[in-house]
């Protein structure tokens, strides 16, 4: 097992290339710590590996303990090495990461303000992730069975609340939420997402696309003839949903209403449909997948949606190509703070903490884009939920520990509680850590 600080992480090494994590309640779930894929660290050996987690988190205890978890640790470093020495090649990022825009109204909020509402069912490519596995070439019978499995939504039900920026001050709540139903006049399809503003105008720019992007998504299916979602058709929605997101974008600059040189959105956003769901992804909202596998007696978390952050090495690449720096915030003593950040070389701006994002034409002028990663999945018997949220759930809620969380209510059908329970403990968390509250907004829909 693998200790960091007080908190016990149960890690196991799988097929030699990641480590995944199985917990027993949220409350032994670590707070904001996430192992992602070992090859990400780049590291040779195990101490390697514990020192370059204990220098990324300087508070913490980091140590090996258990002889098992030892083998198989110097068992992947040994075949990865020698691996690296026959093939001269990059290890890639991971492409998942356990890890933050309607006109110029102004909604003002209290800081214990919320709004609630429940529904009920009486240059981007398209990625697969059947299963959370490489696509075989050869088709299995799980794999057969899974394409002609379908799901409906049981129940879906939103909350959206406004944080706080000090004590007693209150704040302009800049998060925003979409549930779409009958999307492309289907009643079996859904266009639900989440915006998350930032800067001086975020409100403004997560309402705006609260208000347009779902009809502009929807109006461009219909032109397109994408109204039913089989195979053949998906291979057209990468370059109709790019285009829609780029024109959305720039009618939304071009708004004189709205300023946003310095403000912008991310947006979270999935397609559901009875055999799949489309997720569509920019910036660092979250959109993640709770799964139970009842051979196993084990529940399971499965992002469809990859954080976006200047410090991907493929999205760094792109901002310094296009005249950009990346790196974090730096105090008048010359010392690093937080995390990295997207700057105008030169500059002390913008300090945007994203790589893509809505708006933030200052950002987009050195290499963040509002192209979004769009993820195709095929459901299975084994998917149980939906959890849509803003990064201030993400902040320091892991994806497995929300899921967790989660299905707990789930197994109770109870929503309500779900949503109340991720948001508490959320807040507990920030203010246990830091003097302010992101705004949060969560999307939860119940599966059958």
């Amino acid at each position: 097992s693998i200790h960091v600080s007080k908190v016990k992480v149960n890690a196991w090494l799988l097929n030699g290339q990641n480590i995944n994590s199985e917990y027993d309640s949220p409350y032994h779930l670590p707070p904001y710590y996430e192992l992602g894929y070992i090859k990400h660290y780049g590291t040779k050996t195990i101490e390697e590996f514990c020192n370059k987690i204990k220098r990324g988190y300087p508070d913490h205890r980091v140590t090996i303990d258990d002889k098992l978890i030892k083998r198989r640790l110097d068992f992947f470093f040994l075949r990865n090495n020698k691996t690296k020495e026959k093939k001269n090649h990059e290890i890639q990022s991971p492409v998942h990461r356990e890890q933050k825009e309607n006109n110029s109204k102004e909604i003002f909020s209290s800081p214990i303000s919320s709004s609630r509402h429940s529904y009920s069912n009486n240059n981007c490519p398209i990625k697969e992730y059947p299963n959370m596995a490489l696509s075989p070439k050869k088709k299995t019978p799980e794999k057969e069975n899974s394409k002609k499995f379908e799901k409906k939504i049981r129940k879906i039900q939103y909350l959206c609340r406004v944080g706080c920026s000090g004590p007693n001050q209150k704040k302009l709540n800049q998060d925003n939420y979409f549930i779409h139903t009958n999307f492309v006049n289907n009643p079996s399809y859904s266009f639900i997402g989440v915006c998350d503003g930032h800067g001086i105008f975020g409100q403004n720019i997560s309402s705006y696309l609260q208000e347009h992007l779902p009809k502009n998504v929807e109006e461009a299916f219909i032109d397109n003839n994408i109204t039913n979602l089989t195979d053949e058709k998906i291979k057209k929605i990468s370059e109709v949903v790019e285009n829609i997101y780029i024109k959305t974008n720039t009618e939304m600059n071009d708004d004189e209403r709205i300023d946003s040189s310095y403000s912008g959105s991310t947006s979270v956003s999935v397609i559901f449909t009875p055999e799949r769901i489309i997720c569509i992804n920019v910036g660092d909202s979250r959109c993640v997948l709770g799964k139970y596998n009842k051979a196993k007696n084990k529940w399971l978390s499965m992002n469809l949606s990859r954080d976006h952050k200047p410090s991907d090495p493929d999205e760094k690449e792109r901002i310094i190509k296009n005249g950009g720096k990346v790196e974090p915030y730096m105090d008048e003593d010359g010392n690093f703070l937080g995390p990295e950040r997207v700057w105008v070389l030169n500059e002390d701006s913008p300090g945007l903490a994203m790589s893509r994002s809505f708006g933030d034409e200052i950002a987009h002028k050195v290499g963040v884009i509002v192209s979004p990663e769009i993820y195709d999945y095929r459901f299975i018997q084994d998917d149980k939920f939906i959890i849509l949220a803003s990064d201030g759930i993400w902040e320091f809620i892991s994806s497995y520990e929300a899921v967790d969380i989660v299905r707990i209510f789930y197994l109770k059908n109870d929503l309500e509680g779900a949503l109340d329970f991720l948001y508490n403990e959320s807040v507990k968390r920030w203010l246990s850590r830091e003097n302010i509250i992101d705004d949060i907004t969560i999307i939860i829909a119940f599966l059958d």
